[in-house]
């Protein structure tokens, strides 16, 4: 078994909401009124996901907690796109090379500028000079 955390911006504050995985399956529920963005890790702080969303969203992430890199979310076209992006680009996310992730991040924002992945993008994985 292994703790899975979702973490997010509603109602004013931080909110974390933690769950048993139990054979790669676990269930959290939050509360945003407004479209919000979510983290979804591990509680050693391995990144399984990020997410939007709001009330009425119903999320499906599927994969295996092991293979972050390869999870697939459903729900909503926000979080699929994110979802699909971190798919697409994993071997760069893993190499943890800031150039590539910084050349790989814009090249898709700038065909999605409308987009709240575009955002989730931006604030999760590009990593401005000096950090």
């Amino acid at each position: 078994m292994r703790t899975v955390t979702a973490t997010y911006y509603s109602a004013g504050g931080l909110k974390r909401v933690s769950t048993m995985a139990m054979d790669n399956k676990f269930a959290l529920k939050g509360e945003a009124p407004r479209p919000t963005l979510i983290t979804l890790a591990l509680s050693d702080g391995t990144p399984l996901a990020t997410l939007i969303a709001e009330n009425g969203d119903k999320l499906t992430v599927t994969g295996d907690l092991a293979a972050p890199l390869a999870i697939k979310t459903e729900g909503n076209s926000e979080s699929e796109d994110i979802s699909e992006w971190v798919n697409d680009n994993a071997s760069v996310i893993q190499s943890r090379n800031a150039e590539a992730i910084n050349k790989a991040v814009p090249e898709w924002v700038g065909k999605h500028r409308s987009s709240k992945a575009s955002t989730a993008l931006m604030v999760t994985y590009f990593q401005p000079p000096g950090y």
